[in-house]
């Protein structure tokens, strides 16, 4: 029953009497509140969430006083930025404020209620934020009286009607009442505003409450009567006969069967019961069956257990056999063979599987440790390798066995072969590692080895290794244990698919160090037992303080641990000691460097004679030898004054003495390279790739020396890698431009 409908177009800004009804005299704030919904909706239309909205937003909208106090209202104080988000949030808070405010403006008396308003208006300013002007503006200039004014001040307060929400109005004689509706249609970009007769209304619900009422009167009625029924027939009558079988089969009749009338719940439950006399009666019979021939299956049961127990100690003989066999092949690669060097290597082996074979008690396992002298280059190299395969026993012996006989091979490559020998010590490490990996890759994932392993440079401690999924490496120094690696750079051995770049990673050992390493069964140790389930060790800093009680010592170490814990793998560590110097000889070393330095360096001040200060800093060399800040400082002025020549050669005699210094070994490139001597900078340059691979300096450096020996090929794959990590290089594309026309 539709009274009335008055529609606001939003596009054309106008209002239209849909259905007027002549009798009705419309209030006047009907179309403020029309404006109100209008306002929300283009808020809601507003498509960037996130931008901040202007203050003149609303438009013409503002041109109505209700609409510009309310826009008013919420633009000052919503919280800021005032994006869409923000306002819309901000309406339920914000119509709740006003009708508060509506409810004190009804309590002032309509006798002075304009001077009162203004006051009570004036004490709430401050909550009234872009409301209070235009308020305060309207009650001033108008000329309605007290009681009209009222009304009037009030629908300043009344909060928006919600789109598609019930709200109650009057007409403006407030004889009327109805019942609205402001629905918006996006396909007319229209407002609503629908106002049905209260009464009929009130008619319709009453109408439905009825229908309601005789419903609830007939559902009590069949609750009361039917559902009695139901249970005895249902419930009650098939457990009293569920009930009847339970006592009969207590007391021995196991003939009994319950009735089952509905297969329902207690039909299932009654099905089950007869179904469980019966597995009685059965279970009973045969009982009876096995207690008369119980004798005859003893003896029979005893003869298959003597039978099987043969066979499993011939199996296990046997097994025992194939053990040692595996023993006898691992044995000869358990060997330290490192003597008279500088640097002291000592290894510890306990493999978690013992067996004993012709009386005499030996381990299988998986874990190996290696050591043994080789030349580079005419230099002395320890080669050291600690090693863990997967797998328990047999299955990681034999991955040992694989990687023993690899290893070994590669070795005896190097000592035999002059050629594997004339390699630098980096791509040494590189061509073992990848060698090892494509044997163990061949397996598909079904024989993984962590492995840690490298070269120490015996005359100067300096340590090559790559790591490959093994416990990090361990410095003892000062008492001190401490972990050198951070993190995981490299997959176990055998890995399918890991294709990333191999890097070889240093460490300058100092006098008086000691490097230790090891397997994980180091770590995994049982801390605790309890009937139910083992405690294991999760700490990996557990092992640092255990080195630290024993002073380094490996065969303490062991005591110790096997005192406090329990080892629940196989253990292998092995550490390496660089001898301690004398220090007053060192310090007295020290002052005459230092002498030679401020020298130099003063010459250089005085007159800028760099050629002077090369003099003085050469006779130094020539006394006290190749001291690192005497050759950096060497190496800095001879660049200074453009002598590759003798920069790339002063270089070299540092990297003899100290090779870990991969900054020398990019310098020594550049002169290399700055003296025409390309192929030598090649090798220097892929030496301080292989120590650091994301090096963009150097990976520029190798890229321009490949393209100046007309290599296009390798050169561009090096610029592909340095716009991969820096897309804006300028040196890179400056170098990749140049090589396109003969690549």
């Amino acid at each position: 029953d539709i009274r009335y409908m008055v529609s606001y177009n939003l596009d054309e800004n106008s209002f239209e009497h849909d259905i007027k009804n002549p009798d009705i005299e419309i209030e006047k704030y009907t179309f403020s509140s029309i404006l109100k919904s209008a306002l929300i909706v283009k808020l809601n239309k507003f498509e960037n969430e996130d931008a901040e909205i202007e203050e003149d937003f609303p438009g013409e909208l503002t041109n109505d006083p209700y609409v510009k106090a309310y826009w008013g209202f919420l633009y000052k104080n919503a919280p800021l930025p005032q994006t869409k988000i923000s306002l819309l949030n901000f309406i339920p808070d914000a119509n709740t404020k006003l009708f508060y405010k509506y409810n004190k403006i009804k309590d002032i008396p309509i006798k002075n209620f304009k001077e009162d308003s203004l006051k009570y208006l004036e004490k709430q300013s401050p909550s009234l934020t872009g409301l209070y002007d235009v308020l305060v503006d309207y009650i001033q200039k108008s000329d309605s009286d007290n009681k009209s004014l009222k009304k009037e001040v009030m629908s300043f307060f009344r909060p928006a009607i919600e789109l598609n929400n019930r709200n109650y109005t009057l007409d403006r004689t407030g004889k009327k009442k109805f019942v609205i509706f402001h629905t918006y249609f996006p396909k007319y970009n229209k407002i609503y505003h629908t106002a049905y007769s209260y009464a009929g209304y009130r008619e319709f619900l009453h109408e439905i409450g009825v229908k309601i009422f005789y419903i609830f009167i007939l559902g009590v009625l069949f609750f009361v009567v039917g559902i009695p029924l139901f249970l005895s027939k249902a419930l009650v009558k098939p457990l009293n006969d569920l009930m009847e079988g339970v006592k009969k089969v207590r007391k021995g009749n196991l003939e009994n069967e319950v009735p089952v009338r509905v297969y329902d719940e207690i039909g299932f439950l009654a099905l089950a019961f007869n179904h469980m006399v019966d597995s009685i009666r059965e279970a009973k019979r045969k009982l009876k069956e096995y207690a008369d021939s119980l004798e005859d299956k003893v003896e029979e049961r005893t003869n298959e257990l003597k039978q099987t127990l043969t066979q499993v100690e011939s199996l296990k003989e046997q097994q025992d056999g194939d053990y040692f066999l595996t023993t006898l092949l691992l044995k000869p690669f358990f060997i330290n063979e490192v003597y008279d060097s500088k640097t002291k290597i000592d290894f510890f082996v306990k493999q978690k599987k013992e067996f004993s074979f012709r009386k005499k008690q030996y381990q299988i396992g998986g874990d190996i440790c290696i050591s043994q002298m080789i030349e580079l280059r005419g230099r002395k190299y320890i080669v050291f390798l600690n090693a863990d395969a997967m797998g328990k026993s047999m299955q990681g012996a034999g991955g040992i066995l694989v990687l023993g006989a690899v290893f070994q091979s590669i070795i005896q490559r190097t000592i035999s072969y002059k050629i594997q020998s004339e390699v630098s010590p980096e791509r040494w490490i590189k061509m073992a590692f990848k060698e090892m990996h494509k044997i163990f890759e061949s397996f598909d994932g079904s024989m993984l080895v962590s492995i840690l392993f490298g070269l120490i440079e015996d005359s100067t401690g300096l340590v090559y290794y790559i790591n490959a999924e093994h416990p990090w490496l361990i410095l003892y120094r000062d008492g001190v244990a401490s972990f050198i690696e951070k993190e995981l750079a490299f997959r176990k051995l055998g890995h399918v698919g890991v294709e990333s770049e191999i890097f070889v990673s240093t460490f300058q050992m100092e006098p008086g160090d000691t490097l230790i390493m090891g397997s994980d069964g180091k770590d995994d140790l049982v801390l605790d037992k309890n009937p139910n389930s083992r405690n294991i060790n999760e700490d990996e800093f557990l092992i640092l303080k255990r080195i630290e009680e024993s002073k380094g010592d490996l065969n303490l170490m062991f005591n110790i641990i096997t005192e406090k814990y329990e080892l629940v793998d196989d253990y292998s560590i092995m550490s390496f000691s660089y001898p301690e110097i004398d220090f007053e000889q060192e310090a007295e070393i020290q002052e005459k460097i230092q002498t030679y330095l401020k020298k130099a360096k003063s010459v250089i001040v005085k007159s800028n004679d760099f050629a002077g200060a090369i003099q003085i800093l050469e006779k130094g060399m020539e006394e006290l030898g190749p001291d690192k800040l005497i050759m950096e400082s060497l190496i800095k002025l001879t660049m200074k004054v453009k002598n590759y020549k003798k920069a790339a050669d002063y270089c070299k005699i540092l990297l003899n003495k100290n090779e870990v210094d991969t900054s020398i070994l990019f310098k020594a490139s550049y002169c290399l390279k700055m003296n025409h001597e390309f192929e030598e900078s090649i090798e220097m340059s892929e030496r301080v790739k292989l120590r650091e691979p994301g090096n963009i300096r150097n990976l520029i450096h190798l890229a321009d020396l490949y393209a100046y020996t007309k290599n296009y090929h390798r050169s561009e794959k090096l610029l592909s890698k340095i716009l991969k990590f820096d897309p804006n290089n300028k040196q890179a594309k400056l170098i990749y431009e140049k090589i396109q026309p003969n690549n």
